[in-house]
């Protein structure tokens, strides 16, 4: 086995120094933090973030992305957040870092608690890639749960703003549905991402049976939706179930492995701390070409 030493620790914080903690903002319809002492809510925070991925880049500052407002953070290599990137409509008063609402519109109807949740670095460092963790709620319930489209997109940080987004779509890549009908397991979530080479990324597609799937993601001659709208009273980009005939071409994937049935030893070996319901991957990272 190998031993891992903390050797260096910096508290989350705000420019003027204030620490940055995981309390709810307190907008919008999210479910409300409680206080475990009192059984009230906890007040909300505009600062609050519940962080979920982070990457280091070449200057030694830092990104994340948290899934409480569907944010990226960019972070100094102290700790201390320097921007917020939001959807455009979203606003933050009181908040201590700089705001940035460039994000589209269509992220601020992300599901309760599913934000963005991974993120991955080109190896040039010019791209940063994430993706929501569940299809948006951006439409009718039922055809954006079967359709299973998944946004993922890049963020420029030089430039502070998204430069595309391709269509993600979850379930078996192989099924003859797949493309004109979906077939995304009932709940799927992405929860992690890591940069295979300049165009191609891995992914672990989890699913509420308990499974996990890793997929090779492949960006070349995927349709760059980011500007994309809904045509009138056309289905949005998230219910759009017949992506064929919509002339979108979401990204390629390449099954890699099935991991589930590692699982219940990952269990028993200690992995996951709750020992209720199927263990849930939620960290990637590439040692090396195999």
């Amino acid at each position: 086995g190998h031993d891992a030493s903390v050797v260096r620790r910096h508290p989350l914080a705000g420019t003027p120094g204030r620490p940055h903690y995981g309390r709810p903002n307190g907008v919008g319809r999210d479910e409300p933090s409680v206080d475990a002492a009192t059984g009230r809510p906890v007040a909300g925070d505009p600062d609050g973030v519940d962080t979920e991925g982070v990457v280091q880049l070449a200057d030694g500052t830092y990104w994340m992305v948290e899934e409480q407002r569907r944010s990226l953070l960019h972070v100094s290599a102290a700790g201390r957040v320097l921007a917020r990137v939001v959807p455009l409509g979203v606003r933050r008063e009181g908040a201590d870092a700089d705001v940035h609402p460039v994000l589209p519109e269509a992220y601020a109807a992300r599901r309760d608690n599913r934000g963005f949740e991974s993120l991955a670095a080109s190896p040039d460092g010019k791209r940063l890639w994430t993706m929501l963790q569940s299809p948006l709620d951006n439409g009718g319930e039922k055809e954006v749960r079967k359709a299973g489209n998944i946004r993922l997109l890049a963020f420029d940080p030089a430039a502070g703003r998204p430069v595309a987004e391709h269509v993600y779509r979850a379930g078996d890549p192989t099924d003859r549905d797949y493309a004109t009908r979906g077939v995304a397991p009932a709940d799927v979530k992405i929860c992690a991402l890591a940069m295979i080479v300049a165009g191609a990324l891995l992914v672990i597609e989890s699913h509420d049976t308990g499974r996990a799937v890793p997929y090779r993601i492949d960006l070349a001659g995927a349709t760059d939706t980011l500007s994309r709208r809904s045509a009138g009273d056309g289905p949005t980009l998230d219910e759009t179930r017949d992506l064929q005939a919509a002339g979108i071409v979401p990204v390629g994937k390449t099954l890699v492995a099935d991991l589930t049935p590692l699982l219940p030893a990952m269990r028993r070996a200690g992995y996951g701390g709750d020992a209720d319901g199927p263990l849930k991957l939620e960290g990637l990272a590439i040692l090396g070409p195999d």
